[in-house]
């Protein structure tokens, strides 16, 4: 089995990965919550494994710290269904963990769709003239969520390139444009195994899991891509909104990730070419 920890900023595309791969691959475990939560930074698990590998029980311990040291919303220490799930994984995952066998996976989007997509999920965009837009109640939380990509984005970007031959930086942008030369790019990297014989789309929306071991669940509606490839959520960004993205933005790092600052991205995704190129 191929174990993938992924991180991300809310509103990447975890989720949608997530459910493109275990739809098509036989041998990949994704966890989103296990060993820290995916939108949190990353748990030093190699200095972690050195500190318990010779403790009874090292496997449980690893797993167990790891999750609980960086826990997720949803993350329950006392759920039953939880701690089954992690005892079930605990000693492959801290084999792929002592091996450097454990892949990593960034999921990112180009933060003018990002900070859209959040300003609709938390309630910051209201209707006013021209249609929704954001209302200036709602500044200090974009400019919050602004420096919070920054650094979390640093942090994570410090990881993949740490563990550069297990780790794919995966946009949004591409997963809408061409999701299956990302599966099928990702597919060799990690040396996953088909289970469908063609690669499909999702037909709905993916609702966000609760936790690892719940089966993905999807919405009773359509996702509709056009709203990123058309930019139709510029017309979201009024003027002090574009201002304050624009200004606080580290666009430096956003070129590491392989975006333009117009919203556009560089033609070759991997994540390979990103870092050698920004190196």
């Amino acid at each position: 089995m191929v174990f993938l920890k992924q991180y991300g900023e809310r509103r990447t595309g975890t989720n949608y990965l997530r459910a493109l791969l275990q739809a098509h691959y036989s041998n990949v475990v994704t966890l989103m919550h296990m060993l820290g939560d995916k939108h949190s930074q990353p748990v030093a698990l190699d200095e972690l494994w050195e500190k318990v590998r010779d403790e009874p029980d090292a496997a449980w311990k690893l797993v167990s710290e790891a999750t609980f040291a960086a826990s997720a919303q949803t993350t329950r220490p006392e759920d039953p269904d939880q701690l089954a799930y992690m005892r079930s994984l605990a000693d492959p995952v801290a084999a792929a963990v002592a091996s450097g066998s454990l892949a990593f996976a960034l999921s990112t989007k180009h933060p003018f769709p990002w900070i859209t997509s959040l300003a609709k999920f938390h309630g910051w965009l209201v209707p006013m003239r021209g249609g929704m837009r954001m209302h200036p109640v709602y500044t200090g939380h974009l400019m919050n969520a602004c420096k919070l990509y920054n650094t979390r984005h640093q942090v994570w970007l410090d990881h993949v390139v740490r563990y550069r031959s297990r780790s794919a930086i995966v946009r949004h942008e591409d997963l809408l444009s061409d999701f299956r030369s990302v599966l099928n790019t990702l597919a060799s990297q990690f040396g996953l195994q088909r289970a469908t014989p063609e690669l499909k789309d999702l037909e709905f929306s993916v609702a966000a899991p609760f936790w690892d071991q719940r089966p993905i669940g999807f919405r009773q509606m359509p996702f509709d891509p056009e709203f990123y490839t058309n930019r139709d959520y510029l017309a979201r960004m009024n003027q002090d909104v574009w201002d304050i993205v624009t200004g606080l933005i580290d666009w430096n790092l956003v070129g590491r990730l392989g975006y333009l600052v117009d919203g556009s991205t560089s033609p070759d995704w991997s994540f390979s070419s990103q870092i050698h190129a920004s190196s």
